[in-house]
């Protein structure tokens, strides 16, 4: 153990960011805090598993009291992902994951708006370890893929973890779902290697989950994508002697006062009422960028009619804190049409009244709080795109992408006799942030690409793989050029992807050693932040791209 040296680092606003460097500078009026910690507060441990023959069960490796699966490396020095061999141990092959936890996101503001955060591992100059298995030539029993993945740890008590107690036997869960996970790029140098991976939107859950849940933040998990020897990363730990190469998470947030929240009832779907969540000197709210009041409060009709959706409008709160601070935040409003059936009896006597309330503020405004008017009903039924996803008289819901929904609410004495109310076209919207002085108005039907909250984009100006993939023209209005530096033949697959992570179209391709040029139309596809991932044998990047 090293004496405690916790490292935070608050990196000024005009400063330039040490090595390793970015491709684009942090937003102005932002906070970039680096959590660099020792073994004292650092939490990595690997866990390790080694397999006989079947290449299912344990074995126990010669001079061993119990299985490696049993045991805990969580002073380990070393901070690896890897599946190799160990005959001369005994053991035919073995796996190890690498668990890391920074405890230090607790201490962000837990309504700040996350922009970017960078996890950065450094690799040892020399190890008892073989080190990375690829690198320029390295020899062909070892010439294979050791691309990883970053996935999160299941937030809650359950998957809490102990770097002392974990082991693989122990491990905790972690998000299964293969789209949430960040790539691991291969290294290119058996030793020194640093990687630089983007969870911007890992941590972005995690610091809005610590808002209710406090042990939201249980770390991540870093694993090979194929666990098949021979193939490893190799990266310093928490406990190395060298302070220089302890992992580092490094994070740019904003602390912007100007948040607000709002509500609408169902039958009258076109009144909002915005209320900001600070208190500031003063207010200013804008509608489509038009000033439209200058109190804590906004009631506002935006006369939506007729049964198909309405017009989209763009209301921002720019507002000045008491430390001088002045930000804006905007979020777009999607009209709805209501619908409400079996209010009343033959006789004009009211039945049953299915009227709800729904409820949101930035900057999460996918989350929504629906609560129904009557609460005294025995029978309720949240529907959300025709599918039941909750029986009380209030439902807490998160949307796991922005677009538009259809929301219904069955309230009455029974399943078989009931009232409801049907809000079509219901829009999740994003928030757009903005720091220092208000912006100027943009183009009719443009938003500024620099407001964008979008998580995802690539760091990796260390690796020579940015290098090898450019996108032009960017922004675009047709499509993007994809030129690619090949240094050797491979089949390629270029993928477009939407800011939320949806795969939108995706097309394989030969590629030739040296230079090659690619077309990826785009013309049907809306204006809006993009992804195109350039992956191969020995390549996998993923690139910001805008389409106007």
């Amino acid at each position: 153990m090293h004496t405690s040296m916790k490292k935070i680092l608050l990196l000024g606003i005009s400063l330039a960011i040490a090595t390793p460097s970015f491709t684009q500078p942090p937003p102005v009026g932002t906070i970039t805090v680096s959590f660099q910690p020792d073994a004292t507060i650092g939490e990595d441990a690997a866990v390790f598993k080694t397999y006989d023959q079947t290449g299912i069960r344990d074995c126990i490796p010669f001079g061993s009291p119990q299985t490696p699966a049993s045991t805990n490396y969580g002073n380990d020095p070393e901070f690896m992902f890897s599946a190799w061999t160990y005959n001369q141990a005994g053991c035919p092959t073995g796996t190890t994951r690498e668990f890391i936890r920074f405890s230090e996101l607790n201490t962000i503001p837990p309504d700040a708006s996350i922009a970017s955060a960078f996890l950065i591992l450094r690799g040892p100059a020399t190890s008892t370890n073989y080190g990375n298995n690829l690198y320029p030539g390295t020899p062909a029993l070892l010439n294979n893929d050791n691309s990883g993945w970053v996935s999160r740890v299941l937030p809650g008590s359950a998957d809490a973890w102990n770097e002392g107690t974990i082991t693989w036997n122990n491990q905790p869960n972690t998000d299964p779902i293969s789209g949430n996970w960040v790539g691991i790029p291969i290294t290119q140098s058996r030793w020194g290697w640093t990687q630089v991976i983007d969870v911007t939107t890992m941590v972005a859950d995690i610091v809005q989950e610590l808002q209710t849940d406090p042990d939201a933040n249980n770390g991540f998990m870093l694993a090979l994508q194929n666990e098949v020897f021979y193939r490893m990363q190799l990266y310093a730990s928490s406990d190395h002697p060298d302070p220089a190469l302890w992992p580092e998470l490094r994070v740019t947030y904003s602390d912007c006062h100007s948040g607000f929240g709002y509500c609408v009832t169902s039958d009258q779907s076109s009144v909002y009422n915005f209320t900001a969540t600070n208190n500031l000197v003063n207010y200013e709210w804008l509608v489509d960028w038009s000033p439209v009041g200058n109190g804590p409060t906004l009631n506002y009709d935006f006369n939506y009619t007729g049964t198909s959706a309405g017009s989209s409008h763009t209301v921002c709160l720019t507002g000045e804190g008491t430390d001088g601070e002045k930000c804006q935040r905007c979020l777009e409003v999607c009209g709805s049409n209501y619908i409400k059936i079996g209010n009343k009896d033959n006789n004009g006597n009211v039945v049953c009244d299915p009227v709800f309330t729904y409820c949101a503020s930035t900057p999460n405004t996918q989350n929504y709080t629906f609560t129904a008017q009557n609460q005294s009903y025995p029978f309720y039924n949240w529907l959300i795109n025709g599918t039941v996803v909750g029986t009380s008289p209030t439902l807490n819901y998160s949307f796991p992408i922005v677009g538009d929904y259809e929301i219904e609410l069955r309230a009455g004495p029974s399943s078989t006799f009931y009232c409801f109310s049907l809000i079509k076209h219901f829009c999740v919207s994003p928030v757009y942030l903005y720091e220092g002085e208000k912006p100027s108005k943009p183009l009719s039907g443009e938003k500024p690409l620099s407001s964008l909250m979008v998580p995802g984009d690539d760091p990796m100006s260390l690796s020579e793989l940015s290098k090898q993939v450019t996108i032009s023209p960017n922004p675009s209005t047709s499509g993007w050029n994809v030129n690619c530096s090949l240094t050797e033949s491979d089949l390629v697959t270029i993928t477009l992807f939407d800011f939320s992570g949806k795969q939108i179209k995706s097309m394989t391709v030969k590629g030739n050693k040296g230079n090659n040029k690619y077309y990826l139309p785009a013309s049907e596809v809306a204006p809006g932040i993009y992804f195109i991932e350039t992956k191969g044998e020995h390549l996998n990047i993923k690139q910001k791209a805008a389409k106007q």
